[in-house]
């Protein structure tokens, strides 16, 4: 599991007990990199929100979505 802040700052990353006991090194970078993928996915969602909610819902034109 990874935790974060809005900026992308990643702030803790915490490991099951039962991968250490497994001792595999692919599935640790997997897991962590899923971790990590899933957190990025969350965060551009919140930005998503956080700007409909600036924005009024009003709706951008193609193009102003700021790569979000």
């Amino acid at each position: 599991r990874i935790k974060g802040k809005g900026d992308g700052t990643i702030t803790s990353l915490t490991f099951d007990e039962a991968t250490f006991a497994k001792s595999d090194k692919q599935l640790m970078e997997d897991l962590t990199l899923a971790a990590f993928n899933n957190f990025n996915e969350k965060l551009n969602e919140k930005r998503k929100e956080k700007i409909s909610e600036v924005t009024g819902g009003l709706g951008l034109p193609a193009g102003m979505d700021f790569g979000l």
